[in-house]
């Protein structure tokens, strides 16, 4: 009787042939769910809303947008070929705009807030600040009421 035989193993090339087609499936998954994204980003009119809030956003006589957060948004949108129109709106109004999708995205000087996290999302901050005002010492100054109220 004649003794089996083991099972052929693959060999190693099987799986290095394997492991590119998947490679391959992954990346043509990818490269094409991003082509498509950008195609729809750059085919549409984004809606931008804003409001004064000096030096981030300010709008000039001509009714341009100049500010820190313009100069920066203005060069993703070069950058990326992006339409967009502005709309000003209270910031209770932009951020309730933003967070129902009626506004593509709010440009202002907008804090993050855990309450504001909850329904936006938000881009990493990109101005912080530690400034204040100081005062004497509590204890030397007395009641900083008398210096301000007449």
């Amino acid at each position: 009787m004649p003794v089996p035989s083991p099972p052929s193993q693959p060999s190693l090339s099987f799986f290095y042939s394997l492991l590119w087609m998947m490679a391959f499936c992954v990346f043509v998954i990818f490269y094409s769910s991003n082509i498509q994204a950008e195609e729809s980003i750059n085919n549409k009119t984004l809606q931008i809303g804003t409001y004064s809030c000096p030096p981030f956003v300010m709008i000039d006589e001509s009714n341009d947008y100049q500010g820190l957060t313009f100069l920066m948004w203005n060069n993703i949108a070069t950058k990326l070929n992006l339409k967009y129109t502005v709309q000003v709106l209270p910031l209770k109004d932009l951020l309730a705009a933003v967070a129902s999708g009626k506004l593509d995205i709010g440009l202002s000087c907008i804090s993050i807030t855990p309450e504001r996290e909850e329904i936006l999302d938000f881009s990493h901050s990109f101005y912080e600040t530690n400034l204040a005002i100081a005062i004497k010492q509590k204890k030397s100054l007395g009641n900083l009421h008398q210096y301000y109220i007449e």
